[in-house]
Parts: C-alpha cells; sequence; structure tokens
C-alpha cells in the first residue's frame, strides 16, 4: 500500500499540534466601552509609559476582524474623535483606538502622545483580520520591549506588503508561524529586523502562497531550535538562499520545505544539522527542484526520515554518501515518487528489520535495482 498520507499539522485550518492557536483568535471582538477623551492627560508624553494592551478584544469594539480594511498607530492624540476607547494596559486612556468606515471597510487608528509601546506578547496582534490591507506603523509603534510575535499577522490573507523594517525585535524568541497563511504577501521588508534571540521559527513564512522573493540574508538564526514548517506551502517562491543562516543548535527541520511546489534553487551550503533529530517531509514536493547538495549534513542524530524526498520528481541525482543513518528509524517513502532519480549513493548504509522502509523507493522508475532489495 503506498504512503499517501502526512502526519504533519495543516496550518491553513485549526490544530493543536506544533502550532497553537493564539489566545485572541475569535472572529468576533466583544463590546468595548466607548471611552470619551475630554481629559486626556497631554503630559504623559514618553512612549514607554503608552503600553498597548496584550489583550486584543478591546481593540476594536463591535467591529468583527473581517470589516477591518487598514490599521494606523499615530503618536498624538491631540485631534482625536469622539466615540473612541481606551487600550492601554492601565487602562489609563494614554492608548486609544477609533475607527472610520470607508467603501464598507473600518479603518482603525491607535494613538498615544509620543508613540505606542507594544506589549511584551505581541501574539496574533492581527490574526484572522481577513481584508486587512494595509498596516501603517510609522515609527511610532514600539516594540522594543516585546519577546513574542507568533502568530502575529497569521491569517491576513489580503496583505500583500509588509515592511518590518522599523521593528527592534532583538528580545523576540517566538517567531512561530508570524506571517503563515498570508496567501497573498508577495514581499516582507525584513532589513534590520533582529532574530538573534528567536528561538522558534516553526512555520514562520508557511503557507505564504503568493512570495515571490525572500531575503533572509540579514536573519540571525544563531539561537533558533525549530524550524519545523519554516517555508511549508512556500507554493511560487523559486529560490531560497540559506548559505548564512547558522543552524547549529536546530533539532527539528520536519517539513521545513514542503510543498515548495516552484522551488528551484535551494542553497544550504554550510547547513549545520548537527543536533537535528526530525529531518521527515523536509523536501516533500519540491517538484522542480533538481539539484541539491546536502554535502554538509551530518545526521548522526537524525531518527525520522519518513518521506523526505517524496515527490521530488525533477531530481535525477542524490548523493547522501555523508549521511549517518545509524539511529534512523523510519525511512518509509523517503524517495517515493522520484521518478526522474537515476543515481543515488547512500555509502555504508545497512537497513535493519527494525527500520520501516516501506515504500522507501516506490515509484523510482530510473532508479538502479542497486538499492531496490531493501525496499
Amino acid at each position: 500500500q503506498l504512503i499517501r498520507n502526512r502526519n504533519i499539522p495543516d496550518i491553513s485550518h485549526d490544530t493543536e499540534a506544533i502550532l497553537s492557536e493564539s489566545d485572541y483568535s475569535a472572529e468576533t471582538i466583544p463590546d468595548a466601552t466607548v471611552q470619551e477623551t475630554n481629559t486626556v492627560d497631554l503630559t504623559l508624553t514618553s512612549w514607554e509609559n503608552n503600553i498597548l494592551t496584550e489583550n486584543p478584544q478591546q481593540y476594536f469594539g463591535e467591529i468583527e476582524k473581517a470589516d477591518i480594511g487598514s490599521v494606523t498607530f499615530l503618536d498624538t492624540v491631540e485631534n482625536c474623535p469622539a466615540g473612541n476607547w481606551d487600550v492601554s494596559e492601565a487602562q489609563d486612556k494614554s492608548v486609544l483606538a477609533w475607527a472610520e468606515k470607508r467603501d464598507g471597510l473600518f479603518d482603525i487608528y491607535i494613538a498615544a502622545e509620543g508613540g505606542i509601546n507594544a506589549a511584551n506578547a505581541c501574539r496574533g496582534l492581527f490574526e484572522g483580520y481577513s481584508q486587512l490591507k494595509t498596516v501603517r506603523f510609522n515609527n511610532c509603534f514600539h516594540t522594543e520591549n516585546a519577546d513574542d510575535m507568533r502568530n502575529m499577522f497569521r491569517r491576513c490573507s489580503c496583505i500583500t506588503f509588509l515592511d518590518l523594517s522599523e521593528f527592534d525585535t532583538s528580545g523576540v524568541v517566538n517567531m512561530s508561524a508570524m506571517f503563515a497563511d498570508c496567501e497573498r504577501l508577495t514581499s516582507v521588508d525584513l532589513t534590520g529586523v533582529d532574530t538573534s534571540h528567536v528561538a522558534d521559527m516553526s512555520y514562520m513564512f508557511s503557507s505564504c502562497k503568493s512570495l515571490t522573493s525572500l531575503d533572509l540574508s540579514g536573519i540571525d538564526t544563531s539561537s533558533a531550535t525549530n524550524m519545523c514548517g519554516m517555508f511549508s506551502h512556500c507554493e511560487v517562491l523559486p529560490a531560497l538562499d540559506l548559505s548564512g543562516f547558522d543552524t547549529s543548535h536546530v533539532t527539528n527541520m520536519s517539513s521545513m520545505f514542503s510543498d515548495c511546489y516552484n522551488l528551484t534553487s535551494l542553497d544550504m551550503t554550510d547547513v549545520e544539522t548537527d543536533y537535528v533529530k526530525d529531518m521527515r517531509y523536509m523536501f516533500y514536493k519540491c517538484q522542480k527542484l533538481a539539484l541539491l547538495d546536502l554535502s554538509s549534513f551530518e545526521t548522526t542524530g537524525v531518527t525520522n526520515m519518513c518521506q523526505m524526498f517524496y515527490h521530488c520528481e525533477n531530481i535525477t541525482s542524490l548523493d547522501l554518501s555523508n549521511f549517518n543513518f545509524t539511529y534512523v528509524t523510519d525511512m518509509s517513502g523517503m524517495f517515493g515518487y522520484c521518478s526522474q532519480l537515476s543515481f543515488l549513493d547512500l555509502g555504508e548504509i545497512n537497513i535493519s528489520r527494525h527500520i520501516n522502509s516501506e515504500n522507501m523507493y516506490v515509484a523510482c522508475y530510473k532508479l538502479s535495482n542497486k538499492y531496490k532489495h531493501y525496499a
């Protein structure tokens, strides 16, 4: 029986697997009390005092997420209109929000005198705003104290461009699914974004199905431990250069590039995998990838390689002679449907009865019988 199912989470639907929903993902935001602003204290000019509440349910009153078209941050409340509401952490009116309706959608404004201080947890901040097309930070949304940005823009399915170049992310440790399911996002400016302390990058760009380019040259991955599904379902992305990635602490690379159907160039020069344990589905359905240099890979600690190259239909040659399979327990479907694969070097591999090698070479029509007796 052919292997067809993958036990990996589909983050386009609800899941409690590796990726968890944020605490604030309800589609309708509860009512918020409308505040009068005649007594706003304009002496609070230091943005450090203007902390935005961690609870996004207070942001937009009775307005539904699906009815929000834009969010704009402002550094003054001097001309704040009536009908606004308090979104400050201290509930002292230091941060106010209001809405204006335009073309059937709401423009949301969030303002504080001198700027807004982001809460420590920015997780799910814009999650699920399916009609959101524009976020204007205007150099007044300060993220110096933020440590959690998981799911921050997740399911913002109408956003096409994001500029985070003004973000200070030096304290952030979690960026899991930060841009996941931004299905119309074509580019994101990460210039200056500090990721030196980020440990969790799992599903960070997953299901960015319109992403055409991604400059990762400034990304510091020296603290990263989890890259599971990081680029999965980037379905039109043609190239990725990870040659500058420091992956010396990463333990999970499962599904890292799975379903990148149009990926033709993948530079993994000097990528370290010394501590990686899970490589299942890593290149699953990279159907246009023809060349893959994995000579830097160290696989001594890897236990799972299930469907690692499954449906890599354009690869003709794989040199895995440097691979160590000592602790691998699952190699099922590893090269399944690599229909153009004609050369495969597995070095001194010894597959025992304790290893699941079911359908390891299924539909490898051009592969020599040299390895087929293991299947």
